[in-house]
């Protein structure tokens, strides 16, 4: 899953498939509108999607989404939100996705900066 649908490429599409790999882009609702936590739950809700309502959805094609091998994508924000729900997973009653890839996601909050 990544959270912006401009990092992938209709011309990329074919190569992703034929590789396993289907690529799924969300939105989530962006502040200053609504607050993170708001934010957070779209993207957790979207992890939730992807992992009982997409299977579905790609079984009527003739093909097959394994819900536990979800992965989120973001840059920056996106990435952070993707790291977040990770973190947060547990607290929600949620598995984690199966991995994360953070591009530009702060990732060392305690780090002493100088």
């Amino acid at each position: 899953m990544t959270f912006s649908k401009s990092v992938v490429r209709p011309w990329q599409i074919p190569l992703l498939l034929d590789e396993g790999i289907l690529p799924v882009s969300i939105d989530y609702r962006l502040c200053p509108e609504v607050s993170i936590d708001v934010a957070m739950e779209d993207v957790r809700d979207s992890l939730v999607w992807a992992r009982s309502v997409l299977p579905g959805i790609i079984k009527t094609h003739n093909a097959v989404a394994d819900p536990e091998r979800v992965v989120m994508i973001g840059w920056s924000t996106g990435a952070t939100l993707a790291m977040s729900v990770a973190w947060t997973a547990a607290e929600v009653g949620m598995k984690p996705p199966a991995g994360i890839l953070n591009f530009y996601g702060p990732s060392d909050f305690e780090h002493p900066c100088k």
